[in-house]
């Protein structure tokens, strides 16, 4: 076995030991000794691995979710993706919010909006791909930077709403919702370029 696998393998480990910690109490009174007592390692193993329990955080959610999601980002399947976020929050429901409320707002922000933002940006491209042989609809810069940013916060927010039990619907239900608005957006986009040609 490479030793990539085997060190992908022991962060595993250690991040199935967080998430039995997370789901008991708040991110911020698990320490590193009860973690690796849980899976028969040691500290030095820990630290080797990863930087801190915040660290740890984010490759989990790197490597369980936004990692396979990315992969696959384009505007056909975005509701797919969206839907599997919002499954894997509620799979992991105890998990996800002792991170949100441990995690500050800025902590949060800086690793969600960057890794929504790769995926809104995917789904952007994708739709400039299928409009592309007409110029018509070239979108300029400075707005599908501004459209990408719309994207990224509205995800985000609703995700985290979600979370935080603020927002009582379904995933299949916000999906919709999401398809909606983000459907009205892009061909907006296009109706109003179509209109200054």
């Amino acid at each position: 076995m490479s030793s990539n696998r085997v060190g992908n393998e022991t962060k595993r480990r250690l991040c199935e030991a967080l998430k039995k910690k997370m789901a008991k109490k708040p991110l911020e009174k698990i320490t590193v000794k009860e973690i690796v007592e849980d899976c028969g390692m040691n500290r030095q193993t820990f630290y080797y691995h990863f930087d801190d329990i915040y660290d740890q955080v984010r490759w989990m959610y790197e490597r369980e979710l936004f990692d396979p999601l990315k992969k696959r980002a384009t505007a056909e399947t975005w509701q797919d993706m969206m839907l599997e976020l919002l499954q894997y929050v509620e799979k992991n429901k105890s998990v996800t919010r002792s991170a949100i409320i441990s995690f500050s707002r800025e902590q949060l922000r800086s690793f969600f909006y960057e890794n929504v933002r790769d995926i809104s940006v995917k789904i952007i491209t994708s739709f400039k791909n299928e409009i592309e042989n007409d110029a018509a609809y070239e979108l300029p810069k400075e707005y599908e930077e501004m459209i990408v940013y719309y994207i990224m916060v509205s995800f985000v927010g609703l995700a985290d709403s979600w979370a935080r039990g603020e927002l009582n619907k379904k995933p299949e239900e916000i999906v919709a919702f999401a398809e909606t608005i983000v459907n009205d957006l892009l061909c907006g986009a296009v109706i109003r370029l179509r209109g200054l040609n």
